[in-house]
């Protein structure tokens, strides 16, 4: 963390922290091996299934070579986000008011900026390296659950082993480990998830039904993506799917069905709306469709009085909105400084505040009637949309901290966009890729495009792949009965969050992939050992 952040903290560095959390990671992967090797082999009887500790060793041996490596090149940890980001609660609040700083948080889910706020408050003078040894833990347990649901799902270990490492070393990680955001946690906590579903469909234990709520829950808690709804469909389809122990099922989703439905009527007495984060719905989905708009389109609705002048300016960036509100200075002082302060001890705007959610109220209204009479500008964005989702990400924040580091790296790494990262000077990642206005000045040439083309044809034979390949095994009548509905998860997670993304998200489409990234990873390691099964029975003597 940046020294000016830690003076405004009033913090002492702490040079015994460092020490203290390699003696714990050590201590963790030595005591704590049956334990690991418990969750993740409960299966070694059934042919295919994780076999062994020399798995988790050869995971440990990768993981720490590459990490030291991406360390020598000059990959570092960023918490500049902690400063810049409007998502997060400002760190001097959160250090000197975090209960009430959290209490009245309303445009996120709470969970990370509980994270922050621990952190500052429990490691005043050394909360970079915690968060970065936090990081590299949540990296090091994530490719741990990817290689073991690889081969829980019955992908050959050899396949598995060298999808994992092939996940762990792209870009994307790369970048998103080592920037302070919710988008790696995020995208851990899906994948564990389904690892739990899993365990829980075989195993029928009550432990761990509990861990997939609590996940689940956890999800919730994180990002406004997954919400109220999204918990029940999850729960509603388990209890009718599985009636037998569905009173097994209920109970464990009690307490993280009552934490997330807490959250919700503390922002609905407080703020009027029960959910579990409100705002940035309505600045979406009004930008959508003012940004596919001509300006004199624009300019005709707020003449009309069809829409405000305020919607039309304060969409442009993040950082305008609630300025007219704050210009104005009508609103009453709450006494509660997340809610009446406009800009943050850092510099930047305070997302919270009462300007931000006066202007999140007036854009609701304009929404209704930009959907109501403008619907075909929304669909203009939504093809945009589907194009973002196939580029490479992470691309909407600039500049990405360490991106100049692995820069030649991730121009190889993503072969199939080396040619148009080419035809636009190198500039696809760092500047064509930054937002809306920018995608649109990006050069094609017919090679360019066939590359697209190729590219989102890969995706799309993954998503057709995998519901044929559960109906056959379905009709086949398959014994393994964990295989079907862990599968069927992880293509019902990357149809919701692909289709929240494209659908009610102006820009960025490829950061929420993101999340689900792994899946696709997953399904190419199930498409290949198909193959290789069916090959092998062809070619097998008779």
């Amino acid at each position: 963390m940046p020294n000016s952040l830690e003076k405004r903290l009033n913090c002492v560095p702490i040079f015994e922290l460092k020490d203290y959390i390699v003696f714990c990671y050590v201590k963790t992967i030595i005591c704590q091996r049956k334990l690991i090797g418990k969750l993740l082999c409960s299966r070694e009887k059934v042919e295919g299934k994780w076999s062994g500790i020399k798995d988790i060793f050869i995971i440990l041996a990768w993981y720490a070579i590459s990490r030291f490596y991406l360390y020598s090149v000059g990959v570092r940890f960023s918490t500049a986000s902690l400063d810049n980001y409007i998502q997060f609660i400002d760190p001097f609040l959160l250090k000197s008011r975090f209960a009430e700083s959290i209490l009245y948080s309303h445009t996120q889910p709470p969970l990370f900026n509980i994270y922050l706020g621990s952190a500052l408050k429990i490691f005043p003078g050394g909360f970079s390296l915690f968060f970065h040894w936090t990081f590299l833990a949540v990296g090091l347990c994530f490719s741990l659950c990817v290689f073991a649901l690889m081969v829980r799902l019955r992908v050959r270990k050899s396949i598995a082993h060298a999808l994992t490492l092939l996940f762990f070393i792209s870009p994307e990680v790369i970048l998103y480990e080592n920037n302070l955001y919710l988008s790696y946690p995020a995208a851990f906590l899906i994948c564990l998830a389904c690892y739990f579903l899993n365990r829980a469909l075989e195993s029928q234990h009550n432990k761990h039904w509990f861990g997939l709520f609590a996940i689940c829950g956890a999800l919730v808690l994180l990002l406004s993506f997954f919400n109220l709804a999204w918990y029940m469909l999850i729960l509603l389809a388990l209890i009718l799917g599985l009636k037998k122990v569905s009173k097994k099922i209920l109970i464990a989703s009690l307490l993280p069905l009552f934490m997330i439905l807490a959250l919700c009527s503390k922002n609905y007495f407080l703020f009027g709306k029960f959910a579990s984060s409100l705002g940035f719905f309505n600045f979406q989905v009004a930008k959508m469709v003012i940004f596919s708009m001509p300006s004199d389109k624009v300019q005709e609705l707020i003449d009309n009085k069809n829409i405000s002048a305020l919607t039309a300016n304060e969409i442009q960036h993040p950082f305008y909105i609630g300025q007219a509100a704050y210009n104005r200075k009508d609103i009453p002082e709450a006494g509660i400084p997340l809610i009446d302060e406009f800009y943050k001890s850092t510099g930047y705007p305070n997302i919270e505040s009462k300007y931000h959610l006066a202007s999140f109220y007036m854009y609701g209204k304009d929404v209704n009637y930009l959907f109501r009479k403008n619907l075909k500008y929304y669909f203009r964005t939504i093809h945009d949309n589907m194009l973002v989702y196939s580029f490479p990400g992470p691309t909407d924040a600039h500049p990405f901290p360490n991106r100049d580091k692995i820069a030649g790296y991730e121009d190889r790494f993503h072969f199939m966009f080396r040619y148009l990262n080419k035809i636009n000077s190198g500039k696809l990642y760092t500047e064509k890729l930054w937002g809306a206005p920018d995608f649109k000045t990006i050069k094609y040439d017919r090679l360019s495009v066939f590359f697209l083309i190729v590219t989102v044809a890969f995706y799309v034979s993954l998503i057709i792949f995998i519901p044929i390949l559960l109906i056959s095994m379905y009709k086949k009548g398959e014994k393994d009965i964990g295989f079907i509905p862990s599968t069927l998860f992880m293509w019902l997670s990357i149809v919701y969050v692909s289709l929240v993304g494209i659908f009610f998200s102006d820009f960025g489409q490829n950061r929420y992939r993101f999340y689900i990234q792994v899946f696709y990873f997953v399904f190419i390691g199930i498409a290949a050992s198909n193959l290789l099964e069916k090959f092998s029975k062809r070619n097998a003597p008779k």
